[in-house]
Order: C-alpha cells, then structure tokens, then sequence
C-alpha cells in the first residue's frame, strides 16, 4: 500500500550578529557570503573574528560597523573606502593572519576609524587612515581609549588641518612604526 505522510519543515533561526558591513548586518545565514572587490569577507562569531582576505571594500556610508569586541584578521592588502565606526564599549585588534598574513596592510581610504574603543595594531601589519579627500576638518581619524601599536606600523593622513590621533587614554608601543 502507498503511506502519505506530512512532514513540517523546522523554522529557521537567523542569529543576528553586532556587525554591518556596507549597511548590511551580518547574521548567521550571510557571514560567509560577503565578498569584497577581489577578495572575500567571512565572520566567524564564535571568536568573533572578521577575515579580510585581499578585499576591498567600496561604500559612501560606514562601511564597517562594530557594536561588539571583534578581531579583524588580515590576508594580503585590504582597502576600505569609508569609514570604520566601533562602539564605545568595543575591543577592536587589527591583525596580520598569524599564518598567511605577514605585512599586511589594512588601509581606511577616504574615512576614518572612529569609535571610543580599545584598538590594538599588532603581527606586523600596516594600518593606513588616509582622510585626506574628505575635507572635514571637524572630524576625528582616529578616536580610542587604549591605542596599543605592536611590531606594525600605523599611518595617519589628513589634510593638513585634521590628522588627528586623539582621545587617547593608554599608549602602548613595542617595536612599532607611527607617521
């Protein structure tokens, strides 16, 4: 004899993570499908790790936006055209890849990192912040409570009347490069 049955799919949960890149928020269904120019862009949120690997990114509006502590993890040179914005209670580290990413190179382009945060530049990885087509002089290229700078270099351009590294509570600085 022929048996019908009627199954009921089980719903499907989207977890919703403190992260938006290009005003797209990262959530348990996308953060492996975001793809930069040339690269690729995955969220891990288990060690809430964002892996930039040869991406660039291209936006008019904040092109990252942290709401949470989260490890930005280099591969090769990434380029990001805005801004990166972290809330005031975030730990942001910017870092080479420990495996695949000695001297890579994260460069704000056009923006600024702006966020009453801890921000640590460590592995030997350059971080560029280039405002210098922005002109607004009444903002802030970099803005954090703790600025920790280990064996990397950290680059600060404006346009003459704005490059600023300011509100800054702790500097740490072992074996480190800032211009």
């Amino acid at each position: 004899n022929t048996v019908q049955a009627t199954t009921t799919a089980k719903p499907v949960t989207v977890t919703k993570y403190p992260l938006f890149i290009e005003g797209t928020q990262v959530t348990s269904a996308n953060a492996n499908d975001f793809w930069g120019d040339g690269g690729t862009i995955k969220y891990d949120p288990t060690t809430k790790t964002l892996h930039l690997n040869w991406a660039d990114l291209y936006s008019t509006s904040n092109t990252l936006e942290i709401n949470d502590d989260i490890t930005i993890n280099l591969v090769g040179w990434t380029t990001i055209s805005g801004n990166i914005n972290a809330a005031s209670s975030s730990k942001v580290t910017i870092k080479a890849d420990d495996n695949n990413g000695e001297n890579a190179q994260l460069k704000i382009q056009n923006g600024y990192f702006y966020g009453n945060c801890d921000l640590t530049i460590k592995n030997e990885c350059t971080v560029e912040i280039d405002a210098t087509s922005k002109g607004n002089t009444s903002g802030l290229i970099l803005n954090s409570h703790q600025l920790s700078v280990y064996g990397s270099t950290l680059k600060v351009k404006g346009d003459g009347k704005n490059a600023t590294v300011s509100g800054i509570s702790a500097l740490s600085m072992t074996d480190c490069h800032i211009t």
